[in-house]
């Protein structure tokens, strides 16, 4: 079984490098979401390109996400059960506040360019790409989803930690892990315990 997972907004496949090398034998395969698009890029866009990049898998697979690809992971099995084995979603919002969104936005303005790039996205991408994902009906899409599903959050993610938890408990049969010593990039804080409760809950 293919073991996808998907970066956050702020990162890169790198991101994931220690986490891979604590997961075994497990085959983690880490897309570099921004590679699969052109300027000028919206949520829609990116969604789509992940859409025909599993399209090219023939066997169903193990789909997670952080943040923005927990939004994208989210979205995709929404639409497409069929082919989702198991999701694992973290640091994800139940809503996403629209207000936040936009003095994160004034916020990435102020940014210089060379930030942005250095993930392979343009400064104009990236927060067109903000405020479209924050149109995404994520309580709709959770209501839908009928797949084995983890939910991950870092315990000191005060952004995210309750809305993971109400989409814990929502998700029938769902199942709830918080990550101690972690903030929101559970991947980077606390990669060892990410490794290891993602791999007993794919086994």
């Amino acid at each position: 079984m293919v073991n996808i997972v998907l970066h956050g907004l702020g990162q890169k496949p790198a991101s994931w490098e220690k986490v891979k090398s604590c997961v075994g034998d497990t085959e983690l395969i880490i897309p570099d979401l921004f590679s699969m698009v052109e300027s000028p890029i919206n949520y829609d866009v990116l969604f789509h390109a992940f859409e025909e990049y599993c399209d090219g898998i023939e066997d169903d697979f193990n789909l997670g996400g952080l943040s923005m690809g927990g939004v994208l992971a989210l979205d995709y099995a929404s639409r497409h059960q069929d082919r989702v084995n198991s999701l694992i979603l973290m640091a994800i919002p139940y809503e996403i506040p629209k207000d936040l969104i936009e003095k994160q936005n004034e916020m990435f303005n102020q940014m210089p360019d060379e930030t942005f790039t250095a993930l392979g996205i343009s400064k104009e991408d990236f927060i067109s790409l903000v405020q479209t994902m924050s149109e995404v009906d994520i309580p709709n899409k959770v209501r839908s989803v009928n797949r084995k599903c983890l939910m991950v959050c870092g315990e000191n993610d005060a952004a995210n930690i309750e809305g993971v938890k109400t989409i814990h408990n929502i998700i029938h049969g769902s199942s709830l892990a918080i990550i101690k010593n972690s903030g929101h990039e559970i991947n980077k804080d606390n990669p060892e315990d990410l490794a290891r409760i993602m791999t007993d809950f794919w086994n």
